[in-house]
């Protein structure tokens, strides 16, 4: 019974993932100037080309943001791999909104290897970090049973601290 519940949820869910991505771009950004101007014109590729030049100098912001255009196709191709490799960048400075986003990555499997265990650490990580969206995300694995009591203290244990939640196959890559 509870597993039907949840599957009328996850529509619900997606969209509700998809706006927080959105939203994050658009309002979230604090990258000045022409990209977030960009956004809002709607112009996705100039976007993608001035957040990506400020990614790559290391700014979470701007690797946050270029994260969501690769996870929407916005702009650029779509393509969960390359927006995985943002929200991963980003997250390791702490920016609780990439700690959402790669959680949610996690979760769903895209981009990366889906990893319930490991999605529940950076939805952790996230809330140590200030971030409102992650408690809800944590009560959603534990209410809908999708981790046992037992997973969720185990994935506390293991990735208790932001450099456990890195794979060992990309320790060298970020």
């Amino acid at each position: 019974m509870q597993g039907n519940n949840l599957k009328k949820w996850r529509p619900a869910v997606l969209i509700g993932v998809l706006t927080t991505l959105v939203l994050t771009v658009f309002f979230a950004s604090g990258v000045p100037g022409d990209a977030q101007s960009a956004m809002e014109k709607g112009d996705y590729q100039r976007a993608a080309q001035l957040y990506g030049m400020r990614a790559r100098e290391g700014d979470p912001i701007a690797q946050n943001a270029l994260g969501s255009l690769y996870y929407l196709g916005l702009g650029v191709p779509r393509d969960y791999v390359l927006s995985s490799k943002w929200f991963l960048a980003a997250a390791f400075q702490k920016n609780a909104d990439a700690q959402v986003n790669i959680a949610r990555q996690y979760q769903m499997g895209y981009g990366v290897k889906r990893d319930e265990l490991r999605a529940f650490g950076w939805f952790r990580q996230a809330r140590l970090n200030k971030s409102e969206i992650a408690e809800s995300y944590m009560k959603w694995i534990a209410g809908g049973m999708i981790l046992g009591p037992l997973q969720m203290q185990r994935s506390l244990e293991i990735y208790k601290d932001l450099d456990d939640l890195i794979p060992s196959a990309e320790r060298g890559g970020l």
